[in-house]
């Protein structure tokens, strides 16, 4: 399969997952408010942020390896096991320590270790081997389970809610989230053991030895976990300085900039499958245009959001709510740095170039670290969204500069589609999938 029509399968899917996850978000959100579920995102962003730290890097490793045919598809199955039910151990036993003093008044200790189990061991399934599939140009698999995923916990919570006040039925509808999570990700491990066995190392490639995977997991292990946790930070942070209804407004706020980062990861893994052991005019073009599609979509997004989202935000979430739409212009240049930097850290991971997304992932992180704190104590929850912009914007510019370092293109090449970019993707999806 070309990786143009990996990319359309794969947006076509991710579209239809951010539908179910946008209807879900917002009916969970109105119907709970901001306090409770700022509470919720605030443990699931927790044990995602966890889930991605006992990662080790594997994620991009087994895709890379994969992509290239130095590493048999079912020959990833033991070492995603292995990885998955390490972090479930260490998981447990820090929530054991750290949810003693809790952090989630709403949920009682026994219930935050269930939903640790199942979120951190799902999360790490689906992120290992939704690797693996996308290097096997099956992308799309991990949005359509995820769809289905977001309607099946819709349908519970909309069934529990007619029957039962939102307090009562919260518990129930909380479970199904993880639980979904979790079933996820072990569906994902039996289609891995069911792939057909035709795919061993091609010609002249060597199998994949766990010592080079090792090292080049290692390689991307700190790198991604710093723009990962310097992404996630302020809401692992909020808690202990705002309301809660406070930390519910930046939540909803910041889950336009989590959509974003999902819709570049429908392409990060093909990018860097793409860009794998390749550099060149052709790969740097691929990459461009990538950014200004994310661009031009921001600009025409953000901007309607801008206009509109004063009145729009309240009415969709409710009154709870009203103090969304200012976190979120605050949060503009962050996002524009979280929906086109995946890309060029794709490109950079692909190329081999290392220690660029190393350098860029610390500066977002010092810039965070040095910026929060303050910002924070002056102007309380807008402060923590300039933060966040101050420190993407910063590792964005970066990555900007290291790619025309690398590269030869103008300027102008970064900003949003133009006519002739236009006319291409018009032509190119009348030839490739409506002949």
């Amino acid at each position: 399969m070309s990786i143009g029509k990996v990319f359309y399968k794969s947006f076509t899917w991710r579209l239809v997952q951010f539908a179910s996850s946008g209807i879900l978000n917002i009916y969970l959100a109105h119907q709970l408010g901001a306090e409770l579920s700022g509470q919720f995102y605030g443990l699931s962003y927790l044990l995602v942020t966890a889930a991605n730290f006992l990662s080790l890097g594997f994620d991009v490793s087994l895709n890379y390896y994969v992509s290239r045919r130095e590493l048999p598809v079912r020959g990833t199955i033991p070492l995603i096991c292995l990885i998955a039910g390490l972090a479930l151990v260490v998981s447990l036993t820090a929530g054991w320590y750290f949810f003693r003093e809790n952090p989630y008044p709403y949920f009682s200790y026994s219930r935050l270790l269930w939903y640790a189990a199942l979120m951190v061991a799902g999360h790490l399934l689906v992120t290992l081997c939704g690797s693996v599939l996308t290097a096997g140009e099956r992308n799309h698999v991990v949005s359509q389970l995820s769809a289905l995923n977001n309607l099946a916990v819709l349908l519970v919570s909309g069934l529990l809610l007619r029957k039962f006040p939102a307090t009562k039925a919260a518990d129930t509808i909380f479970l199904a989230y993880f639980l979904a999570a979790f079933l996820q990700g072990a569906l994902m491990l039996a289609m891995l053991a069911r792939w057909p066995r035709r795919d061993s190392p091609g010609p002249g490639k060597e199998p994949g030895r766990l010592p080079r995977m090792l090292s080049y997991a290692g390689s991307v292990y700190v790198t991604n976990f710093l723009f990962f946790a310097g992404r996630k930070l302020p809401v692992l942070l909020i808690p202990y300085w705002v309301s809660a209804q406070a930390v519910g407004n930046y939540i909803q706020a910041y889950k336009m900039v989590d959509y974003l980062a999902a819709f570049a990861s429908i392409l990060y893994f093909p990018v860097v499958a793409m860009t794998a052991g390749k550099s060149g005019d052709q790969a740097r073009r691929r990459i461009l245009l990538l950014v200004r599609i994310s661009n031009t979509a921001l600009v025409l997004g953000g901007g309607l959001l801008a206009v509109t989202g004063r009145f729009l935000f309240p009415w969709i979430l409710g009154d709870t709510f009203r103090q969304v739409h200012g976190i979120f212009l605050i949060l503009l240049p962050g996002m524009l740095a979280a929906g086109s930097s995946p890309f060029l850290t794709a490109y950079f991971f692909g190329s081999g170039n290392l220690r660029i997304n190393l350098t860029s992932a610390i500066i977002m992180m010092l810039g965070l670290l040095v910026t929060i704190w303050p910002l924070q104590q002056t102007w309380g929850i807008w402060g923590v969204a300039g933060s966040f912009s101050l420190s993407g914007m910063a590792s964005f510019l970066y990555d900007i500069w290291m790619l025309r370092r690398l590269e030869t293109f103008r300027w102008s090449e970064m900003l949003v589609l133009g006519r002739k970019d236009l006319a291409g993707l018009g032509s190119f999806f009348r030839n490739h999938f409506f002949p």
